[in-house]
């Protein structure tokens, strides 16, 4: 199997986020950094929920902004690699379908996916551990990650 066929989900037990518009809000509850992603950034975020491929990925943004996959392929495999080194993103067991995008007045043009990062609030983060419980709840910690 391809890099670009490997199933990948959100790291669900770490990462909470949330979709507003345009614009997806991800926090990192292991770390406390926080991420924004905007326009093209938010929708190949949504591309993997609950998860899904980059060749779907691709496929679904080509679709939505009305563009080839050969001249977006790039952008999306280079920005999900962001995500996976940011810890966002990791492989999921099987591809469990991508649900549709929200939708949006406009598309646009395409713009390359672009992932804010913010360090300013990580100690808070870090110092509130009711956030990082398991599915039993608090005050059960879940296992650090391998």
């Amino acid at each position: 199997m391809s890099a670009a066929e490997r199933a990948l989900a959100v790291r669900e037990l770490w990462i909470t986020h949330e979709r507003l518009d345009d614009e997806v809000i991800a926090i990192n509850l292991e770390t406390g950094v926080y991420y924004a992603m905007v326009g093209s950034a938010a929708d190949i975020w949504s591309a993997f929920q609950p998860s899904g491929t980059v060749d779907r990925a691709v496929e679904i943004l080509a679709e939505r902004y009305d563009t080839s996959t050969a001249s977006i392929r790039d952008d999306v495999v280079s920005f999900v690699k962001r995500l996976e080194d940011a810890g966002l993103l990791v492989t999921a067991d099987g591809d469990l379908g991508t649900k549709d995008l929200p939708a949006r007045a406009s598309n646009g043009p395409w713009a390359v996916p672009e992932l804010e990062e913010y360090h300013d609030m990580a100690d808070l983060v870090l110092l509130d551990p009711i956030h990082q419980v398991d599915e039993s709840g608090w005050p059960h910690l879940p296992e650090p990650p391998t």
